[in-house]
Parts: structure tokens; C-alpha cells; sequence
């Protein structure tokens, strides 16, 4: 694990986090009678994670809490607000640490495709950036892909900035039934070094007979700093979802609040070491 930060970055980091989410919160009791008579879908999430690193690093455990709500915004567009905050806990440590993000995304449909773009906050070990990004997803048959890039930067003592390219892709068995697979590479620039991450992903997706449905995802990372020293790493992700708005999961997948481009890179900078 890095080092640890000191208490007052965590406690500042654990209020920032508060005010994001109280943020997102606000807004939307703002906006929800303007888009109650709107096509609105959404989801609210509860996860646990657990990745162990190489190398002598350690594990950490975390729990999660988020969810994203979509609506029409205007003829051809919508928009989606999505966030998560993360509670981690690693092995012989005395501190819990906080992660998380709030995103809004704005996107339209060009023939087969949808196109949009998101900016955002995200928190990190109590360090507060700023992101923004470009996503794109289509699908045909049983299959779903999605793809996007983000960039964030962060500005604490000294600045350091990270961008990802991520493509993801779901093939439905059943209109509520998915396996889903995934590869992202990301590229951060922390504080005079550099760090390449490429990760891989596999996992299922089930949506019972009612609005819940459940997850299970493995992700293997491979950190390399410089060239010069690598370590790998392994996450398996559970997580419990109740959804709303929207018809089966495949319709979620393919036109509701299923866009993850800022989750994404918010999940790899969690497993960065």
C-alpha cells in the first residue's frame, strides 16, 4: 500500500466525498419533477469488494455505495447522473480510507450508436480531482459493447494526471441474463513517475423477476512503474442492485443509465497502489 496520508487529508477527503454525494443528492430532488413524467430509469447499488496485491502489497476490503439515474434532457438527448463512494479497508492498517466520484454524462444517438461526454469530481485517499471524458455504446443481437476515455487530474502538493481507454462488452444469454468482459488500460503520472495499468475482467450479470439484480465480477491487473518494477493484482466485486424504470436488463444495458466511463476509471484508481 502506499504510504499513508495523514489523518487530516483523510478527514478532509471523507467530508469533500460528503458534500459530492449531498451534491448529486440536491440535484436530483431538484430536477425529479421536471423529469417525473420523462422516460427515466436508474439503479441503486450496493457492493463489496476484495482485491489482494502482489509483491507484498496487501489486500484491502471495501464496501460501496452509489447508483445512476438517466432521463430525457431534450428532443434526441439525455443525460445521466451517476456517483459511488467507497469505504477501504486494508490489511494491518489503522485507518479506513475514501474513494468515489459523481459524474454527469450527456449523450444522443447517432444511427446505431450512442455518443456522449461526462465531467466530474473524484476523490481519492482524500485528494480531490477533476475528470472528464468521451463514451460510446452499440449493440446488435445479444451482444452489447460500450467504450469510452477519460482523463483526470489532481492537484495536491504537487499535480499528477491519469487517462484510460476501456472497451467492454456484454452477450446476453437472456434478456436478464448477461456475461460481461472487459479490458482497460490506464496511464497515470503521479508526481514525476509514470505507471501503466492494463486489467482484464469477466463476470455475470442476473436480474431476478422483480427490480434486483445481482452481480459478480474478477478483474487481473498488471502495474508496471517505469519499466522497472511490476506486481499484479486480483479483485472479485460483488454487487446488489435494485433497478428502476427500465424493462429487462438487456434494455437497461442498451438505452438506460448504464453509462460507466467515469466508474471505470474511478475502479482502477482504487486498485492503484
Amino acid at each position: 500500500m502506499i504510504s499513508d496520508p495523514r489523518l487530516g487529508a483523510i478527514t478532509m477527503g471523507i467530508f469533500r466525498m460528503r458534500k459530492l454525494l449531498w451534491g448529486a443528492a440536491a440535484a436530483l430532488a431538484i430536477t425529479a419533477p421536471a423529469v417525473a413524467h420523462a422516460d427515466t430509469t436508474g439503479h441503486i447499488d450496493l457492493g463489496w469488494t476484495n482485491t489482494g496485491i502482489g509483491d507484498g502489497f496487501g489486500n484491502y476490503n471495501a464496501y460501496s455505495l452509489g447508483g445512476a439515474v438517466q432521463t430525457e434532457a431534450a428532443p434526441g438527448w439525455t443525460v445521466q447522473l451517476d456517483g459511488n463512494t467507497m469505504t477501504q479497508t486494508w490489511d494491518h492498517s489503522h485507518y479506513d480510507y475514501s474513494h468515489g466520484y459523481a459524474a454527469l454524462h450527456a449523450d444522443t444517438t447517432l444511427d446505431t450508436f450512442d455518443v456522449g461526454a461526462f465531467v466530474g469530481m473524484q476523490n481519492f485517499y482524500g485528494e480531490s480531482g477533476k475528470l472528464i471524458g468521451l463514451e460510446g455504446r452499440t449493440a446488435f443481437d445479444n451482444i452489447s459493447l460500450q467504450a469510452s476515455t477519460a482523463y483526470t487530474t489532481f492537484r495536491y502538493g504537487s499535480s499528477f494526471s491519469a487517462w484510460d481507454a476501456r472497451i467492454a462488452g456484454n452477450y446476453f444469454l437472456q434478456p436478464n441474463w448477461a456475461i460481461n468482459a472487459g479490458i482497460v488500460g490506464t496511464w497515470i503520472n503521479p508526481h514525476g513517475t509514470h505507471v501503466q495499468m492494463a486489467e482484464y475482467s469477466i463476470g455475470t450479470t442476473y436480474k431476478f423477476n422483480c427490480p434486483m439484480s445481482v452481480s459478480l465480477d474478477y478483474t487481473r491487473s498488471s502495474d508496471d512503474y517505469r519499466h522497472s518494477h511490476t506486481y499484479d493484482g486480483n479483485t472479485v466485486m460483488l454487487g446488489l442492485h435494485w433497478n428502476f424504470g427500465a424493462g429487462t436488463l438487456q434494455d437497461d444495458t442498451n438505452h438506460g443509465a448504464s453509462w460507466s466511463g467515469a466508474q471505470a476509471l474511478e475502479n482502477s484508481f482504487a486498485r492503484w497502489d
